[in-house]
């Protein structure tokens, strides 16, 4: 009876996910509160109903099921990952700061928390912190223009010209038509 109820949860967790991913928040929805009222502190259960609630444009709600994920399982990747960009929905950057950073210590080469942090220290002004995500970022993906074009945004910001230049000067060598590094090494006379 017990590998059965398993079964069947696992099961229902994968139905949500595919739901979730397909757009269908209402019946994600039903899916993952029904985990949830048999496994009140199932982790997947509670990201997904988070992740639901965040994706139907409720991230007030979807908070304390993400919070209470997060304190089911402090160490979970997915759950801090969620954590984070529920919070920064909620305009609370420190919340989403340490969530992103808890989440890093756990998967250093994932994209998701660098960027994340990179755009919560440009919008804050805190260009230095921007620079050492975005940094971080391009080292994960050398090959992805945007992380170069944030880059140089943020060197530029400190009135690095050199790293902005060159930050720039990169990201047109990956992506020759990006207008935006275009514009801005006109603007600087350069390109």
């Amino acid at each position: 009876v017990l590998k059965k109820n398993a079964d069947d949860m696992g099961a229902n967790l994968v139905k949500g996910q595919v739901l979730l991913a397909r757009g269908d928040t209402e019946q994600a929805g039903f899916i993952f509160t029904g985990v949830l009222q048999k496994h009140p502190n199932s982790l997947e259960g509670l990201v997904g109903l988070a992740r639901t609630l965040e994706a139907d444009g409720a991230p007030s709600r979807a908070f304390p099921v993400v919070n209470k994920a997060v304190t089911v399982a402090p160490g979970s990747f997915e759950a801090l990952r969620a954590f984070g960009d529920i919070s920064e929905k909620l305009a609370m950057p420190a919340k989403a700061i340490q969530a992103y950073e808890r989440a890093r210590e756990l998967r250093p080469k994932d994209p998701h928390g660098s960027r994340r942090l990179g755009e919560i220290y440009f919008k804050e002004g805190n260009y230095n912190f921007a620079v050492i995500n975005y940094a971080r970022l391009v080292k994960i993906q050398p090959n992805h223009a945007d992380n170069h074009f944030r880059l140089g945004h943020s060197y530029l910001k400190m009135n690095r010209l050199p790293e902005a230049i060159e930050s720039f000067t990169r990201t047109l060598r990956i992506e020759p038509g990006h207008a935006g590094a275009k514009k801005v090494l006109e603007s600087l006379g350069g390109s």
